[in-house]
């Protein structure tokens, strides 16, 4: 690990990351998550008497996984050992572009109104893995000059997810808190609610290398059926001994109806839990189709996940135990819209319905519009995700203008011109950023069509 890399330690944590107190004049904390999988960015208003509950204002996700990032090249012989390790490197490419993504999201904390003080940017086991993690610390130095990257040890990565889980308040101690990421999957016993309590699970929970995407990569390494099995065997093998270890005693579960899209938001019996063969199918089932609520990345990872609870649920036996939500979501209803998405759909379609005019139909050109309105105003949202400072700054930032051409088949096609200063698009593809605002505007409309066109400048006026 480069020695220019800051590593919280369960004996520094609490000095090194920003105090809360219930008097501050700004409860603004904005946070940024760097895992294997993604770099996630909040900002949270702690206020009083909703702190507890971390209420969100902002967030944001950027699709680049460190952890599928990192390059091997070469080995080296690790210290008081005779084999040879890997070496892994983040390639520049993507040095720049988190470098650029923590940039755009500090100049939006800023604009929320978040202190510098109270700006932290967590980094997790792909970084841990990066012989260059220092060069990734000073590019970020450079683009967001003032914003330290803490590298979390493994047992503080642990404390932070049983932490964060029992925010939820699903679970009473004891229980195994389990946290499945990309490239790694922190275990740890669940013994009580004060900070004492879980820093001593923390330091009894183990940090194992079988996250998704190191699965994943793993498994896509593999030559032979044989290698994928063994892999597969030694990870099974690995989470028992640890699980024993802890002398897990109990992990309780609770039903309910329906999954909140939250940390420790629902519960599932054992028995759904360990039912891989059926997730496995219905993944099978559904190839090539949208499965509700899961990612393409995350689907492409599911063998890697099932593979985990399959390990778990050997080394649990019948104590049962919760999942996650890419996998409850499949057994719940295979894949289909969820029951309670399924009602607001029919809502929907009932008000639509009871707008139909004279004739019986709703004219073609509302919902199209009413769909372009919105792509403009994802525009807007997005080079000023905070809002405007003032009633000038949208004016000296962005400018539309657009013109409307018909096909020889007489589709109308409107094209949008977009022209952005360049100081609002630090971190950002801005042609494919754009386009995604209007990804759905006319898609179910054969007479109307949009079309995108940006520039970025120097100014507007």
């Amino acid at each position: 690990m480069p020695p220019a890399v800051d590593v919280l330690t369960l004996a520094n944590y609490a000095e090194k990351l920003p105090k809360w107190t219930d008097n501050d004049e700004n409860q603004l904390h904005a946070l940024v998550d760097m895992g294997s999988n993604g770099i996630r960015f909040s900002i949270s208003d702690l206020s009083p008497p909703h702190a507890r509950l971390v209420p969100c204002v902002y967030r944001e996700r950027a699709a680049i996984s460190l952890f599928d990032a990192l390059e091997s090249v070469g080995e080296q012989q690790q210290q008081q050992q005779q084999v040879r390790e890997p070496v892994f490197e983040i390639p520049r490419a993507v040095i720049a572009q988190v470098a650029d993504a923590l940039a755009r999201f500090y100049r939006t904390a800023r604009d929320f109104g978040v202190h510098p003080d109270r700006f932290s940017v967590l980094a997790t086991e792909a970084l841990r893995n990066a012989a260059n993690a220092g060069a990734l610390i000073d590019a970020v130095a450079v683009a967001a000059p003032g914003v330290t990257v803490h590298l979390l040890a493994p047992e503080v990565e642990t404390l932070f997810g049983a932490a964060g889980a029992g925010l939820g308040g699903c679970v009473a101690p004891p229980a195994l808190m389990v946290d499945l990421g990309g490239g790694s999957v922190q275990l740890s016993p669940r013994l009580g609610y004060d900070v004492r309590s879980l820093e001593e699970a923390a330091r009894a929970g183990r940090s194992l290398p079988y996250g998704a995407a190191r699965l994943t990569r793993l498994a896509a390494a593999a030559t032979t059926a044989a290698a994928a099995a063994a892999a597969t065997e030694a990870a099974a093998f690995d989470v028992a001994a640890t699980a024993e270890a802890k002398a897990v005693a109990d992990a309780r579960v609770m039903e309910a109806p329906y999954p909140l899209p939250r940390l420790g938001g629902y519960s599932v019996a054992g028995a759904v839990f360990a039912d891989t063969a059926r997730m496995r199918r219905i993944h099978h089932d559904e190839a090539g189709r949208k499965i509700y609520g899961l990612s393409k990345r995350r689907r492409a990872q599911f063998a890697a996940i099932a593979a985990v609870v399959d390990a778990l649920v050997r080394a649990l036996a019948r104590s049962g135990g919760r999942t996650i939500r890419t996998a409850t979501l499949w057994v719940r209803w295979g894949g289909s819209v969820a029951p309670a998405d399924a009602v607001l759909l029919a809502t929907l379609r009932a008000l639509l319905d009871s707008a139909r005019g004279p004739v019986g139909r709703v004219d073609p050109a509302f919902p199209f519009w009413a769909e372009y309105l919105g792509g403009v105003a994802a525009v807007v949202a997005l080079f000023f995700p905070a809002g405007p400072g003032s009633i000038h700054e949208p004016r000296e930032s962005i400018r539309f203008t657009a013109d409307i051409r018909r096909t020889t088949s007489g589709t109308a096609v409107v094209h949008l011109h977009v022209d952005v200063v360049r100081s609002r698009t630090t971190g950002l593809d801005v042609g494919k950023a754009v386009a995604e605002c209007f990804k759905p505007v006319g898609k179910r409309h054969s007479h109307f069509k949009v079309k995108v066109h940006t520039t970025e400048c120097d100014s507007i006026l």
